[in-house]
């Protein structure tokens, strides 16, 4: 029983991270997005949902942005909402840090 829960925790944590993923390379293909983190937010009606931390190289409109990824991806792989920052947190090696990543609320 503890390995099914396990496997099934992995599971959905893999699961989870191919889907922020797929969504990132998405908003890195909207112009003048330079960098994306996309990470999941408790939600009473659903598990989670998604919201993005985007990096730009010049002003976008987060309307059309948000067109743009529902164009690409299904409804509720769609970012909610999109918060522009002047950076990413980066690892030692440069990549973007994603553990202990916090929404704008404290949420991981």
């Amino acid at each position: 029983m503890l390995n099914e829960e396990l496997y099934e925790e992995l599971e959905h944590e893999f699961t989870k991270c191919r889907v922020d993923e797929e969504v990132e390379d998405v908003l890195l293909q909207f112009p003048g997005v330079k960098e994306a983190l996309v990470y999941g937010v408790p939600h009473p009606d659903y598990q989670e949902i998604p919201e993005a931390k985007i990096v730009v190289s010049r002003e976008i409109s987060i309307i059309m942005l948000q067109k743009f990824c529902l164009n690409r991806l299904s409804a509720y792989k769609t970012p909610r909402k999109f918060y522009i920052c002047d950076s990413l947190e980066k690892t030692s090696n440069g990549k973007i840090k994603r553990e202990g990543i916090e929404g704008p609320y404290g949420h991981r």
